[in-house]
């Protein structure tokens, strides 16, 4: 799986880093990137969710890192699966902060529209 390798390397990770989201041993991660062993299928949607690329890029089947975001538009399905990997990172704190700024961005959004 070279392209893990990469891809940690442009997000300016370490493989602890990698390791450490994932749950394993440093060992085990180092044995994904070099090839040595493959990771679980579940394994393989959580790197893709975290370096937000498709498993077909992982695996090397198409060299398109997401083909289903087409620019900077999403679909509200898009959007809200891209919040949802990056909220499950965050801490119950920031996860509580985050769930204020949505409401009050709703409540706000409410009173435009009534006036």
């Amino acid at each position: 799986m070279e392209r893990l390798k990469q891809l940690r390397q442009e997000k300016g990770l370490y493989q602890k880093d990698v390791a450490a989201y994932l749950g394993v041993d440093r060992t085990t991660y180092v044995k994904y990137e070099t090839g040595v062993s493959e990771p679980t299928q579940e394994t393989l949607k959580a790197l893709a969710d975290y370096f937000d690329v498709s498993i077909d890029y992982l695996l090397g089947r198409t060299d398109e890192k997401n083909p289903g975001q087409k620019g900077p538009e999403f679909d509200v399905n898009s959007i809200e699966y891209a919040l949802y990997g990056e909220v499950r990172e965050l801490d119950d704190e920031e996860k509580q902060q985050l769930l204020e700024l949505a409401r009050f961005m709703r409540k706000r959004r409410k009173e435009m529209m009534e006036k």
